[in-house]
C-alpha cells in the first residue's frame, strides 16, 4: 500500500471489532483531513502482552505484514484503536523516523511514553500523563448525512403523527447480566415514559439481546409501539433513522457507545441500569452524565424538563489532535 503523503494525511488502523473502529472513524472525521483505512488481520501471536517487542509484526498475518512494509509515505496521524493495533502503529512511527504521530483510543497495554496521544474512558483507571487525555464514554459524531438518508430510507415505518420515543436495549455484558425482571423492568418504565410523553415507542434490539429478552420485550410490550429484531434488520438496520426521527431516547446502562450517540442528538436521554446490568465502570460513566446534565436515571431520575447538555467528545478531541500535531 502506498499512500501519496500531503503532510495531513491520517492513517486508521482497523479491524473487525465496531466499537473500537467507528470511534477512530468518528475522530478523522472531525479533525477533518483526508483519511485511508487498513485493514489489519492478526497471527496466533496476538495475544501476546504489546510491552514484549511493541513494534515487532508478529502479532500480525502475513497479508497484514504485507501491507505495513509496503509502506513508503508516511501519514501524519495514525489512529490505532484498540490494544491490537498498537504494535503496527508503533512499527510504522519508527519506520518513519518518529514524524508519524500515533492518536491511541483505548488501553494500549504498554507505557503512554511509547505514543503520542492517548484518548481513555474518564471511568477507567489511569495514572495522570501528558500524552493522556479523557474522553466522556466513547468517541462519537453524529453523521448528518447518514442520519438524513436513513431517515429518508424509513420513513414508512416512522410514519406516525405522535412523538417517537426510542429504546434501545443491549443485552448480557462482560461486567453485567441482563435477566428477566430486569428486561420486564425495561419495558414497564419505558412504555411508561413514553406514554408521559404521548409517544409512540420505538424499539431496536442489539445482537447482544437475548432470544429469552426479545420474547419477553414482545409479551410485555403492550403499547403503540413497533420493535425492530436485530436478527430480522441487521442487513438492513434502522438504527440511525432511529437517532435522527427520535424524540426521546432510552437505552440500557450496558452500551457506552449507544448512550454516547444519543447524548449527541441534544435530546433527553434517560438509561436504564438496574443491579446487575451494568459493571462498576459503566456506573461511573452513568454518574458523571447525570450529574453533568447529560442523561437522566430512567428509574430514579427528574422529568423530561431538565436542561440538556449535547456531548461531543470526536469534536473536542479533534481539536486537542489538531492543535498537536497539525
Amino acid at each position: 500500500m502506498a499512500m501519496s503523503n500531503n503532510g495531513k494525511k491520517i492513517l486508521i488502523l482497523a479491524d473487525t471489532r465496531p466499537g473500537t473502529y467507528s470511534q477512530a472513524i468518528a475522530l478523522a472525521k472531525e479533525i477533518g483531513q483526508e483519511f485511508e483505512i487498513l485493514n489489519i488481520s492478526y497471527s496466533g501471536f496476538v495475544k501476546i502482552p504489546n510491552f514484549i517487542f511493541p513494534s515487532s509484526l508478529f502479532r500480525y498475518d502475513r497479508q497484514t505484514k504485507e501491507k505495513l512494509q509496503n509502506i513508503t509515505d508516511f501519514p501524519q496521524i495514525i489512529i490505532s484503536p484498540g490494544r491490537r493495533s498498537v504494535s503496527a502503529a508503533l512499527y510504522l512511527k519508527k519506520k518513519s523516523q518518529n514524524k508519524s504521530k500515533v492518536v491511541q483510543i483505548m488501553d494500549p497495554n504498554i507505557s503512554a511514553d511509547k505514543l503520542d496521544l492517548v484518548v481513555l474512558p474518564n471511568h477507567d483507571k489511569h495514572g495522570k500523563h501528558p500524552n493522556i487525555i479523557e474522553s466522556v464514554g466513547a468517541i462519537t459524531s453524529i453523521d448528518k448525512n447518514r442520519i438524513a438518508k436513513d431517515k429518508e430510507k424509513f420513513s414508512k415505518l416512522f410514519n406516525t403523527d405522535k412523538k417517537k420515543a426510542v429504546l434501545l436495549v443491549g443485552g448480557p455484558s462482560k461486567s453485567g447480566s441482563f435477566g428477566r425482571n430486569a428486561t420486564i423492568e425495561l419495558v414497564k418504565a419505558s412504555i411508561k415514559k413514553s406514554d408521559e410523553i404521548g409517544a409512540k415507542l420505538f424499539i431496536l434490539t442489539s445482537p447482544r439481546t437475548t432470544n429469552e429478552m426479545l420474547e419477553i420485550i414482545k409479551s410485555e410490550v403492550n403499547a403503540d409501539s413497533h420493535i425492530f429484531e436485530y436478527d430480522k434488520v441487521k442487513d438492513n438496520n434502522p438504527y440511525f433513522a432511529c437517532i435522527g426521527y427520535g424524540d426521546l431516547f432510552i437505552v440500557s446502562g450496558d452500551s457506552v457507545s449507544m448512550i454516547s450517540e444519543c447524548c449527541a442528538v441534544g435530546k433527553p436521554v434517560f438509561i436504564f441500569d438496574v443491579d446487575g446490568v451494568s459493571g462498576k465502570k459503566h456506573k461511573m460513566f452513568h454518574l458523571y452524565l447525570f450529574e453533568n446534565g447529560y442523561a437522566r436515571d430512567l428509574i430514579k431520575g427528574a422529568g423530561d424538563n431538565f436542561e440538556i447538555q449535547i456531548l461531543n467528545e470526536a469534536r473536542r478531541i479533534a481539536e486537542v489532535v489538531r492543535d498537536r500535531f497539525l
